[in-house]
């Protein structure tokens, strides 16, 4: 099923994977929220999801991405990948390492920035297919160091 996004009465597809999961939007019960000091060269000090996907979208990993909006495209993701049955806890981020969870960011641009040195704290909760999870790490971009902090809540948008 294909969700869209009704902007002035324009419906747009948004980002899907074959698996089913949907998009769904931010709000009081599900939200992804990240702060860049100092502020990020494109994406600013604040990044706040309008809507997330949080789905196992292969067969080896659960994937959270929180989308940023301009108008009806999705102008800047950050994803978090975790390997599908790593336990819950505090892990550090280690995009070379298929075992540990990684990181990556993108701008509208399509240009996409691996996250480093470190951590991903996580509690995923199967039987009501919610997680929650606080995280830090550094992103490099153009040569310098953005240092981004952050939480999330998602509620599952497709299997898990």
């Amino acid at each position: 099923m294909k969700r869209t996004k009704n902007d002035n009465n324009n419906n747009t597809e948004l980002p899907h994977d074959e698996n089913n999961a949907t998009t769904a939007p931010c709000g009081d019960e599900s939200f992804f929220h990240g702060f860049f000091n100092p502020p990020h060269h494109y994406m600013g000090r604040e990044f706040t999801a309008d809507e997330f996907v949080f789905a196992s979208l292969t067969p080896e990993y659960i994937s959270t991405l929180g989308y940023r909006f301009a108008g009806i495209q999705p102008k800047e993701s950050i994803r978090f990948l975790i390997p599908r049955y790593l336990p819950n806890g505090n892990y550090p981020i280690d995009n070379s390492n298929p075992a540990l969870p990684q990181a990556r960011l993108s701008t509208n641009g399509g240009t996409i920035y691996s996250g480093k040195d470190g951590f991903f704290e996580f509690t995923l909760d199967r039987a009501s297919s919610i997680i929650e999870a606080k995280f830090h790490l550094t992103v490099l971009t153009e040569g310098k160091e953005y240092p981004l902090k952050g939480e999330l809540k998602l509620n599952a948008t497709g299997p898990i």
